[in-house]
C-alpha cells in the first residue's frame, strides 16, 4: 500500500523505492483529483486521454445493488455520503470539515509493473488479473473487519456490514514508467448490525491495511505463478518480493520518479539539511508534475524501445521472468515442516516481539505474509488462529476496540527471569545508608514532601538489590532521587544514573548527579567492560517503563554480578516502552514500590483528578472535567480552531515576556499538526517583530534570532544539549555549522 506522496524509503533493490505510507484522509472537493483523471469513454481511454473508469468493491456496496463500472455521478454521490443509485443520505451530511473518504492504494512490486509494461497482451492481461485478485481479497478481508462507532463520544464500536468502495485503476506513474496501482476510495460510511449507516470507525481501517496488503501481495504472487510461471525472491523488510531474472537497473531505469526524488533530497542534503519525513514529504511535491496521458500502444513502444537502449530484449527478458517453474499447481498448503520454522522465528527474540511487548493478529498476518510468498487469504488467516493458539498467550484485551493482544512465551520467560532475579536479592541489605547521612540530606532538602521523604528513606535504608519508585507526571520523583543521591554520597557510594533518552538524563543531571549516560550507550560500555560496577556503586535508572523487558533484563544482570544496588523508577501507566516488554510493570506487582502520590504541577484539586481520569483510561469523564472547568474550546471549523488557538497562545506567550518562569507551548498529536502550527506561530512573531530580519535554513525551516527551538538530537558532550533541550535563537552565523 501506498500514499501518492507520505513517506519514502529506498529500498535495495532497484531504486523504486519502499513507499509506506499512512492512509489518506480525503477531504471534501478531493473527489474531482478522480474523476478529471477518467476517460468519458472507451475510445478516449484507447487513445490515451484518461485512465479507466472506477469499478465498484466491498460487501457495502453489494448490499446497495452497486456492481462493476462506477459512474462519475455515483462516485460523486457515494462521496457526499448518499446512497449512488438513489441519492438519499446514509446517515447524517458530511459536516463542512468532515472526511468524506479514505484512499488506500494497493500496487505490485516494480518489477511487476515493469512485466505489465514490457510484456505483450496476454502477459499484461495475466499481470492486471492478478493484480484484481488481489484487490479482491484484500477488501474482502476489510469487510469482515471494519465496523462503526456508536454512543457518545463514539466508545461504542459495533460491527459493519461491508465497504462501500470505488476503485481507480492507473497504468503509470507521473513520468510515464509503468506503474500498475489502484486507489480505492473508501467511503467514510458504513452499514451497522442495525441497518443504519453511520461513519466508519478510521482506527479499525489503519489496524487493517497492512494485514490487508499482506494478502494483497500473497494474492498476486500466486496468481502469477500460476498463469506465467513466474518466481519470487526473498522478502525484504517490508514482506516486498520482487520477480526473480528481471534485472534490477531496468527496474531503477523505469523509476524515475524514485531518481527525481532522490536527487532533489541529496541536494537538499549537499546544503546542509537533513532527511526528515518532512523534508521528503516536500521534496516529493516540489517534483510532482501533471499526469500526461499516453495512448496504450505509445505507451508499449516507448516502454519496450527504452529497455532495448538499456540492452535487454524485451521478448527475451519477458521469457527469462516467466515459465521459470514447470510446477504451477497452486493448490498445495504450507508444510507443517515450513509452518513450524516460520512460527519459530516469529515467536523468538527477532520476531513478533522484538519492538513490541504485545500484538495483534492483523500484525500475525502481516508476518505470515512476509514469510511466506503465494499463500491464500483464507491460509494466511488460518495460520494465525494456529500461530495465535500454540506459540502465543493472549495477556490483554482492548475493550474499545474489542481487540485482543497477545504475547509470546520467549518474551513472557524474560520477564519471569527479570523478576525471579530481582526477588531473590530482597534481602541483600545493600548499599544501606546512614542514619547520619539521611538526615543530613533530608535537611538540606526541606521542601521535600511527606511521601518524597518517606521514599528517600524506603530507598537508602531499606537494603533491597533492586528497588522500584513509582509516580506519576509532575509528583517530583526525579528531586526526591536528588535527595536519596545526597545521602549515599555522604556515605562514600558511587552513584551512576542512565535513562532511555539524552534529556531524561540532563534531567538527572540537575538533580546532582554527575555520572550520567544513555541505557543504550551504558550498556554497550558496560557490555565492552569499559564501565565497571562495584558493591559500593548505586545504579539509577530514571523513566524506567520506557525500557522494553529484554534491554531492561541486561541492566540487573549487571547489577546482580557485581552486588551493585539498582534503582528503578518511573510510571508503568505513562508511556509504552520504546522496546518491547511489560518488564517495570511485572516488578511493582511482585516487589512493591514506594510510590510518590502528591501532584505538585497541577494546583488546582480538579487538574489532578482530570489526570488521574486519564492515566486510569476514563478520558471521557476527563474531557468533561475540562469542559466543566472551561478548558475546551469548541470551533466551526479546523480554521476557526486554529485562529482561536493561536489568539489565546500570543496573549500567553505576551504574559510569558514579562515573567521568566512562565513557559508558553502549544502540544499537536501528530508531526504535519505540529509543523503547521509551528509554522503559523513563528509568522506571528514575525508580523509582531519579536523575531529579527535575517533568515539561516536549518534543514526545511528557516529559522531567525528570536525563535525558540528544540534539539532533535544529543549532543552533550559537544554543546551541552540533548534531544528535546529547549532554547531560544540568540544569534546566527551560517558559516559555522555543527
Amino acid at each position: 500500500m501506498h500514499q501518492r506522496c507520505v513517506r519514502w524509503r529506498q529500498g535495495r533493490r532497484g531504486g523504486g523505492g519502499r513507499v509506506v505510507a499512512d492512509i489518506a484522509k480525503l477531504s471534501i472537493g478531493r473527489e474531482e483529483y478522480y474523476t478529471r483523471e477518467l476517460a468519458t469513454d472507451h475510445e478516449q481511454y484507447l487513445s490515451g486521454h484518461g485512465e479507466s473508469p472506477g469499478r465498484w468493491y466491498g460487501a457495502g456496496a453489494t448490499t446497495l445493488g452497486l456492481q462493476g463500472e462506477a459512474s462519475v455521478a455515483e462516485f460523486e454521490a457515494m462521496f457526499e455520503g448518499r446512497d449512488p443509485t438513489t441519492t438519499e443520505l446514509l446517515g447524517r451530511p458530511h459536516g463542512r470539515n468532515a472526511v468524506p473518504a479514505f484512499d488506500v492504494v494497493l500496487r505490485p512490486t516494480k518489477s511487476v509493473s515493469v512485466l505489465y509494461g514490457l510484456g505483450d497482451p496476454e502477459t499484461g492481461r495475466s499481470v492486471l488479473a492478478a493484480h484484481h485478485a488481489g484487490l479482491a481479497e484484500a477488501v474482502t478481508y476489510l469487510d469482515g473487519h471494519l465496523g462503526a462507532r456508536r454512543g457518545h463520544g463514539g466508545v461504542q464500536h459495533v460491527a459493519g456490514q461491508g465497504l462501500l468502495a470505488v476503485g481507480f485503476d492507473h497504468r503509470t506513474s507521473r513520468e510515464g514508467d509503468p506503474l500498475l496501482h489502484t486507489h480505492l476510495v473508501i467511503a467514510n460510511r458504513v452499514q451497522g448490525p442495525d441497518g443504519r449507516w453511520t461513519a466508519l470507525d478510521g482506527r479499525d481501517l489503519y489496524r487493517h491495511r497492512l494485514a490487508a496488503d499482506a494478502i494483497y501481495r500473497a494474492t498476486y504472487q500466486r496468481e502469477l505463478v500460476r498463469s506465467l510461471g513466474v518466481e519470487w525472491t526473498a522478502a525484504d523488510r517490508h514482506g516486498n518480493r520482487e520477480l526473480r531474472g528481471m534485472p534490477e537497473e531496468l527496474v531503477q531505469g523505469f523509476s524515475k520518479r524514485t531518481g527525481q526524488i532522490d536527487t532533489e533530497l541529496d541536494r537538499l542534503a549537499a546544503d546542509g539539511r537533513e532527511r526528515t519525513p518532512r523534508l521528503v514529504k516536500w521534496a516529493v511535491h516540489a517534483t510532482r508534475k501533471p499526469k500526461e496521458h499516453e495512448a496504450p500502444d505509445t505507451l508499449y513502444r516507448r516502454w519496450r524501445m527504452e529497455a532495448a537502449e538499456r540492452g535487454h530484449d524485451p521478448d527475451t527478458l519477458v521469457r527469462t521472468v516467466t515459465d521459470r517453474t514447470a510446477n504451477r499447481d497452486q493448490n498445495r498448503t504450507v508444510s507443517a515442516a515450513a509452518a513450524g520454522r516460520l512460527f519459530d522465528d516469529l515467536a523468538g527474540p527477532d520476531g513478533l516481539t522484538e519492538n513490541a511487548s504485545t500484538f495483534t493478529r492483523p500484525d500475525v498476518l502481516v508476518a505470515l505474509g512476509a514469510g511466506l510468498a503465494g499463500t491464500t487469504r483464507t491460509e494466511l488467516e488460518v495460520l494465525a488462529d494456529r500461530f495465535l493458539a500454540e506459540r502465543a498467550v493472549s495477556v490483554v484485551a482492548d475493550r474499545a476496540l474489542e481487540e485482543r493482544r497477545w504475547s509470546t512465551p520467549d518474551l513472557l520467560a524474560v520477564e519471569q527471569r527479570l523478576v525471579t532475579a530481582a526477588t531473590h536479592r530482597t534481602d541483600e541489605q545493600t548499599a544501606v545508608a546512614s542514619h547520619q547521612a539521611l538526615r543530613d540530606a533530608l535537611a538540606t532538602h526541606p521542601t521535600a514532601g511527606a511521601d518524597q521523604q518517606a521514599m528517600v528513606r524506603d530507598l537508602c535504608q531499606g537494603g533491597q538489590g533492586v528497588a522500584l519508585v513509582v509516580g506519576r507526571a509532575g509528583t517530583g520523583k526525579t528531586f526526591a532521587l536528588g535527595i536519596a543521591r545526597h545521602a549515599w554520597q555522604l556515605d562514600g557510594y558511587r552513584l551512576l544514573a542512565t535513562a532511555p533518552t539524552g534529556i531524561a538524563t540532563m534531567s538527572l543531571q540537575g538533580e546532582g548527579f554527575e555520572d550520567v549516560a544513555t541505557c543504550d550507550r551504558l550498556l554497550l560500555d558496560l557490555d565492552k567492560g569499559q564501565e565497571q560496577l562495584d558493591a559500593r556503586t548505586v545504579l539509577v535508572v530514571d523513566e524506567a517503563g520506557m525500557l522494553g523487558s529484554r534491554k531492561l533484563t541486561r541492566l540487573p544482570e549487571h547489577a546482580q554480578h557485581a552486588q551493585a544496588k539498582l534503582v528503578l523508577v518511573g510510571d508503568d501507566r505513562q508511556l509504552a516502552a520504546i522496546d518491547a516488554g511489560g518488564g517495570f510493570r511485572a516488578l511493582r506487582l511482585r516487589l512493591g514500590a514506594s510510590e510518590l502520590t502528591e501532584n505538585r504541577r497541577q494546583h488546582q484539586a480538579w487538574e489532578r483528578e482530570a489526570l488521574d481520569l486519564i492515566r486510569s483510561g476514563l478520558v471521557d469523564d476527563a474531557v468533561a472535567a475540562y469542559q466543566a472547568h472551561d478548558r475546551v474550546v469548541a470551533a466551526d471549523s479546523k480554521p476557526a480552531a486554529t485562529l482561536a488557538l493561536l489568539q489565546d497562545w500570543w496573549t500567553a506567550y505576551q504574559d510569558a515576556e514579562h515573567d521568566p518562569i512562565q513557559d508558553v507551548i502549544v502540544l499537536a498529536a501528530r508531526r504535519a499538526e505540529v509543523d503547521r502550527l509551528n509554522s503559523a506561530c513563528q509568522e506571528l512573531l514575525a508580523a509582531r517583530g519579536r523575531l529579527g530580519p535575517e533568515r539561516l535554513q536549518v534543514e526545511d525551516r528557516q529559522l531567525a534570532v528570536g525563535d525558540r527551538v528544540v534539539c532533535g538530537h544529543n549532543a552533550i558532550a559537544e554543546l551541552g544539549v540533548a534531544n528535546g533541550s529547549r532554547g531560544v535563537v540568540t544569534a546566527l552565523n551560517p558559516r559555522t555549522r555543527p
